[in-house]
C-alpha cells in the first residue's frame, strides 16, 4: 500500500489514538510515522449531495487545510530538536494525513526516569519547559500535554532526549478565543479552565493552559507516580476548582514542590511562564544546562525540512 509516495510499512491502526489512523512508511529511504485524520472528510461524490452542500463542506475542508498548513509550519519554526517536525501535511484522496520524523532511541519509561539522579531529571523538565516556551513564544497552545505525548528516549551518549510529539489538538490562542470551537482532552491532566470551557462556562485558554499539565507531567517523571488525590477527586482539575492543592509526593525538593503547586494554580494568570520554569528547576545549585547541544536530541530530519515552501504540501489522490 502506497501513499502520496509512502510506502505503508505497518497497517495504519486507530489504537490509543482517538480520531485517527496511524503507522508507518518510508519515502526517499527513510522511515515516517504516519497519520490519518478520520475527520475532516473531503467530499468527492458530487451525487451525494446538493451544489450547495457540496460547496460548503469543501470551503471547510480547504479552510482546515489552510489553517493547519499554517500551524505545522509555524510549529516546525519552534523546533530545536526536541519538538517533532512535521514533514509533510496532505490529502490523498478524501483524508487528510500527515508524517512526521519516527523517533529512534530506546524508549525510557516514567519509572525509569523516576529512578535516575535528581539532576538527571531536573534536566529532563528543564529540557521539555525549554521546548514548550518556543511553541509559547510563537503563540502555540499543544493543549493535550501528558505523558504519552511526550517521547522519552536515550540519545547516543546516554543521555534521555524529551521529543514533544501529537499536535493533533494544538492551536494557535487566537483559535480559542472562539467560546465555540470543539475542544478536547485527556481528563488526568485537563487544566480546570478547560473542564469549565467544555462545561459551556466562560474562561481563558491560552499558553498557561499547557503550564497546569506540564506540572503533572513533571510530577510523573520525579516521582514515576500521577500525584495524590483527596478521596473526592479523581482529576487534580476537580481539587483545585474546590480550592484543595493537589498531594504533590514528599520525594520532590521543597522549593520544587513549590513552583509544581504555582503550576498548579486555578487562575492561569498566577501559574509561571517557561521561562520562570527553568528558572526555577535548581536544587542546591543542581542546574540542568539548557544549552541547544544538551536540549536538543539527534534529528532524524533536515532542518531543512518543512521550511515553509508548499512544495513540501503537495495534493495528492483524485483532484
Amino acid at each position: 500500500m502506497e501513499i502520496n509516495g509512502y510506502r505503508i510499512t505497518h497497517d495504519l491502526t486507530n489504537d490509543n489514538s482517538g480520531f485517527s489512523k496511524w503507522g508507518f512508511g518510508d519515502k526517499g529511504g527513510v522511515s515516517y510515522f504516519i497519520k490519518e485524520f478520520l475527520s475532516p472528510v473531503y467530499p468527492l461524490d458530487s451525487t451525494a449531495m446538493s451544489p450547495d452542500q457540496l460547496e460548503k463542506k469543501q470551503n471547510a475542508c480547504e479552510e482546515y487545510e489552510k489553517s493547519r498548513l499554517e500551524l505545522y509550519a509555524a510549529i516546525n519554526r519552534c523546533s530545536r530538536g526536541n519538538i517533532v517536525r512535521i514533514n509533510e501535511f496532505f490529502r490523498a484522496g478524501n483524508h487528510y494525513y500527515i508524517a512526521t520524523e519516527r523517533i529512534s532511541g530506546e524508549r525510557i519509561t516514567a519509572p525509569d526516569i523516576a529512578a535516575r539522579p535528581l539532576e538527571e531529571k531536573l534536566l529532563v523538565c528543564k529540557s521539555i519547559a525549554y521546548s514548550f516556551a518556543c511553541l509559547h513564544t510563537a503563540h502555540i497552545v499543544h493543549f493535550d500535554v501528558k505523558p504519552s505525548n511526550i517521547l522519552l528516549c536515550a540519545t547516543k551518549t546516554g543521555r534521555c532526549a524529551a521529543k514533544v510529539i501529537d499536535f493533533d489538538e494544538s492551536n494557535f490562542v487566537d483559535y480559542f478565543t472562539n467560546k465555540d470551537v470543539d475542544i478536547n482532552g485527556d481528563l488526568a491532566y485537563l487544566a480546570p479552565e478547560t473542564f469549565l470551557r467544555i462545561s459551556g462556562e466562560r474562561s481563558v485558554i491560552n499558553e498557561k493552559t499547557d503550564i497546569f499539565s506540564l506540572a503533572l507531567v513533571f510530577h510523573v517523571y520525579l516521582t514515576g507516580e500521577y500525584p495524590t488525590l483527596e478521596s473526592e477527586y479523581e482529576y487534580a482539575f476537580e481539587s483545585v476548582l474546590n480550592g484543595t492543592d493537589v498531594c504533590l509526593s514528599d520525594e520532590i525538593p521543597t522549593n520544587i514542590k513549590a513552583l509544581l503547586l504555582d503550576m498548579l494554580s486555578c487562575d492561569p494568570a498566577k501559574r509561571p511562564d517557561c521561562d520562570t520554569i527553568m528558572d526555577r528547576l535548581i536544587v542546591d545549585n543542581i542546574e540542568g544546562d539548557t544549552d541547544d547541544s544538551v536540549c536538543k536530541a539527534e534529528s532524524e530530519v533536515s532542518s531543512e525540512a518543512f521550511s515553509g515552501n508548499k512544495k513540501h504540501f503537495k495534493r495528492a489522490g483524485n483532484l
